[in-house]
């Protein structure tokens, strides 16, 4: 009966989303209805897109066209164009806008570019690749570390906007403004509106 599932699941994803997908727990149930279509998967719960893969303790499928996707417990997820890693206490992946929503100890990882940020919230558009972050953010870039209320993490453009009392440290020097952006690639940092900081010379 279960085989049977999976196969009409995967077979109607297919045709509603030109997006396949996959999945495997240890656990699952699932219902199919004109009202209410759910599908459960419960311990080492994983799914897989064609541009994200999810790993949850639970994780639940919901909507018509399973459009719907929340995880919850141990949540890692990645970016499969971007190679971008995620972890948080709760995940919702709304398959046919490719948004996906963070709670909760949100912690990146791009390795192409040693980033690591944290949030408490996060909000990542699978199709520009940009990512969101609100709630005490915090951004380690090698020598740079960014702290602020909002970061928007253009990954494509290798640029990060830091907004809400923004600063970034790196050694003995501090920069604060409205707006600090910072480039990725070459590690240089823009200051925009009341600006000011504290920077250490060295003696020659």
């Amino acid at each position: 009966m279960k085989t049977v599932f999976v196969l009409i699941f995967a077979f109607c994803s297919a045709l509603c989303f030109c997006d396949k997908i996959s999945f495997s727990a240890d656990y699952m149930q699932g219902s199919a209805s004109e009202t209410n279509n759910k599908t459960v998967l419960e311990r080492h719960a994983h799914i897989t897109t064609e541009t994200f893969r999810i790993n949850a303790n639970l994780i639940e499928l919901e909507d018509e066209n399973y459009r719907y996707v929340t995880a919850t417990g141990g949540v890692r997820g990645k970016s499969l164009n971007s190679g971008l890693d995620f972890t948080c206490d709760k995940l919702f992946f709304d398959r046919k806008t490719n948004l996906v929503y963070f709670e909760g100890n949100v912690s990146v990882r791009d390795d192409k570019n040693n980033v690591d940020a944290y949030s408490q919230l996060m909000e990542y558009d699978l199709n520009t690749e940009i990512a969101t972050l609100q709630v005490n953010v915090r951004l380690n870039q090698n020598n740079s570390k960014g702290t602020g209320s909002l970061a928007v993490y253009k990954i494509n453009d290798k640029t990060v906007d830091l907004t809400g009392n923004p600063k970034i440290v790196r050694g003995e020097d501090i920069f604060k403004a409205q707006k600090i952006t910072l480039n990725i690639e070459t590690e240089e940092i823009l200051l925009d509106g009341k600006v000011s900081g504290n920077v250490t010379s060295e003696d020659n």
